[in-house]
């Protein structure tokens, strides 16, 4: 799945905003620690500084699981919070004509 955001909506969006509708389209599932990073582009501390933002106002759960290996693994999942800031992203998005991101 493709995790990057239209360029005429990025102009838009603050860093924890762009992390969060990223992370609202992987939907219940979620999306790995790793994968954000590599599909952002972003350093693993300013994803970690965000969704820890995002965490803290209840938009996004950190669920810590191990791999097969024994290392750490950290998945993001969108709340039921997080999924209404969506909804109320993309109407302001749509009010200044710019396309819906989910």
């Amino acid at each position: 799945m493709e995790s990057k955001i239209d360029e005429t909506i990025e102009e838009f969006l603050s860093t924890p905003l762009k992390l969060l509708l990223i992370i609202a389209k992987y939907g219940d599932n979620g999306i790995a620690q790793y994968d954000l990073i590599y599909n952002t582009r972003m350093s693993s501390g300013t994803v970690l500084k965000h969704t820890k933002l995002l965490a803290d106002k209840g938009l996004i759960q950190i669920i810590e699981t191990k791999t097969e290996v024994g290392s750490k693994k950290k998945i993001f999942k969108i709340t039921e919070k997080g999924k209404r800031v969506v909804e109320e992203i993309n109407k302001l998005l749509n009010d200044i004509n710019v396309v819906e991101v989910t």
